[in-house]
């Protein structure tokens, strides 16, 4: 955190405060509008907030999707209206499948992680929710903000699987690339 209206909220809120944080469409945008906000949001829970030498770093806690309504103002730092934007179920078999599947992708991950990364995978695993799997294994994945978007953006919990089972794909088949690379690389210098 190191923009000023965003220092100004961190400087204002207390662990246990509750606050919405949003997803600009174009970062570079200084002051944003409502037309410069992604439509979705997170209600979120502050955990911790420790100043560092270049900004502000924050530990929240996502409690629920809401829907941006209203900009109602700019200054210190954005003040929004939100109504609540309920996850729904499009297809409880395909629900079912999809959370089968992704925690198979898991498994094999986590016997190729290492580390930290290790207990993380495992807490997936057994994690009951299809929606929170969803939600913590895209938070796992250390995605770019533009991929990560595309899961908040998913209020149907099938759709979201979906888009996580993709990412995990991709990030698989580029562990595989790196992984042929680096064995070539190793046979051309012994």
């Amino acid at each position: 955190v190191g923009r000023a209206a965003s220092v100004a909220l961190v400087t204002s809120v207390e662990p246990g405060a509750s606050v919405v944080v949003g997803v600009q469409k174009d970062a570079a945008v200084v002051d944003p509008s409502m037309a410069d906000l992604q439509p979705l949001a997170v209600l979120a829970r502050v955990q911790h907030v420790q100043r560092l030498p270049r900004g502000y770093q924050v530990t929240l806690e996502g409690q629920e999707r809401v829907q941006v309504t209203e900009l109602v103002k700019q200054t210190p730092y954005l003040t929004v209206k939100i109504e609540a934007a309920p996850d729904f179920v499009s297809d409880e078999s395909a629900q079912s499948d999809l959370v089968l599947a992704l925690k198979a992708e898991l498994k094999e991950l986590e016997d190729k992680a290492q580390g930290p990364l290790v207990r993380t995978i495992e807490a997936l695993g057994d994690e009951d929710d299809a929606s929170a799997l969803a939600d913590r294994t895209a938070a796992a994945l250390g995605l770019p903000l533009s991929k990560e978007v595309a899961v908040l953006l998913a209020v149907d919990v099938v759709e979201r699987l979906r888009v996580v089972m993709r990412l995990v794909a991709e990030l698989k088949a580029q562990g595989e690339v790196r992984e042929r690379i680096d064995n070539e690389v190793r046979k051309e210098f012994h």
